[in-house]
């Protein structure tokens, strides 16, 4: 039970610094044809994104995860609601700040993402509902 929880504190974090670092990079190499103003701005706002995404992404998949008792309905429904929030919020905040290239900025991170999140549902449905 120790070790769950440790986990459950811990490595969302991790996983988070390690998304904004990558992410980040991705980002500004993406934009780099745009110069270094351009690509400075997106990598930035993509790591702190990838950095909060990572945090409440998982928060949000919990919490419908757990208001979806049924565990079928939790593990999609989760996952859709994560993924809504997962494209929405980087393509608004990128489209505002006038990123060039939106899709290919944030297509890794919702790759990635995506799997991430499928991950995190599965161990949570697994740990819930042992047979």
């Amino acid at each position: 039970m120790h070790a769950m929880r440790f986990a459950h504190i811990f490595t969302p974090r991790i996983n988070a610094l390690i998304a904004a670092i990558v992410y980040g990079c991705w980002a500004f190499y993406t934009n780099s044809e745009h110069g270094l103003v351009a690509s400075s701005k997106a990598g930035i706002i993509q790591a702190i994104y990838a950095f909060m995404s990572t945090l409440s992404v998982s928060n949000v998949a919990l919490r419908i995860f757990h208001f979806f008792d049924n565990k079928t309905c939790g593990l999609i429904y989760g996952f859709i609601g994560s993924f809504i929030l997962m494209i929405t919020i980087p393509s608004g905040v990128h489209y505002v700040s006038g990123t060039p290239d939106i899709i290919e900025t944030i297509l890794p991170g919702v790759v990635f993402g995506s799997t991430y999140l499928g991950a995190f549902l599965w161990n949570l449905h697994k740990v819930n509902y042992k047979k």
